[in-house]
């Protein structure tokens, strides 16, 4: 397929995507309710888009895939880009969606704005390391390898690798994992959320020991399948 297209698909998949996470922090939503939520649209969007543009929604994971060799490194902006559109876009859309009724206050909730008092930023930084080198890992990992290649479980994969560092670190740290959400959570104003270069840097660092960790692991016995 070629660039315009996917850029396009990867645009709607992250509008989509932030698009929830949105609504679930505004609302008084519980951790799982908000993982499973997150989960869910998840699961949706790699299993309609992935096939097409490889459904990264996240410029760690174009990164990564930049890294590993299945994405050129001259799609790495233009990915980044219309991925931090789609989360822009997305916020736009739930202020308009809450402000008939009156918007509510933003609150910190577990999907991806907890208090960052309840562990730090050491804590932060340190959740958002582990869980986004565990989500692109596992991208990689089934997404990327001709051991592997045309599984119908891939969606499964990823957005269970979300959930569970949702359930698992919102609570004490933070669950962002995803640059363009935090471009995103940073038009929100979204009171008690963790400071954004902070996590952007930890899933940029991710990306790069992920597909390091890759790279180190398969050497170049498994060539990019697309």
């Amino acid at each position: 397929m070629p660039l315009i297209p996917r850029l396009f698909l990867e645009a709607i998949g992250t509008f989509l995507l932030m698009l929830v996470i949105a609504m679930v922090t505004v609302h008084d939503a519980t951790t799982l309710e908000a993982a499973l939520a997150i989960g869910a649209i998840l699961l949706g969007l790699v299993y309609a888009i992935g096939p097409h543009s490889w459904a990264h929604f996240n410029p760690a994971m174009t990164l990564a895939f930049c890294l590993r060799g299945t994405t050129p490194f001259r799609e790495l902006l233009p990915y980044t880009i219309a991925q931090c559109l789609g989360a822009l876009l997305a916020v736009l859309v739930q202020s308009l969606l809450l402000a008939p009724a009156g918007a509510p206050e933003a609150v910190a909730v577990q999907a991806g704005a907890s208090v960052v008092a309840m562990g730090g930023l050491g804590a932060v930084l340190a959740a958002e390391i582990a869980f986004t080198f565990a989500l692109i890992f596992l991208t990689l990992q089934v997404a990327t390898t001709r051991t592997q290649a045309g599984n119908q479980y891939f969606g499964l994969v990823v957005s269970m690798t979300v959930v569970s560092g949702i359930l698992a670190m919102g609570p004490v740290a933070s669950a962002v994992f995803n640059p363009a959400v935090q471009v995103g959570f940073w038009t929100m104003a979204i009171e008690g959320a963790p400071p954004g270069l902070v996590v952007i840097s930890g899933n940029l660092a991710a990306a790069f020991l992920a597909a390091l960790a890759f790279r180190g692991l398969h050497g170049r016995s498994e060539d990019p399948t697309g």
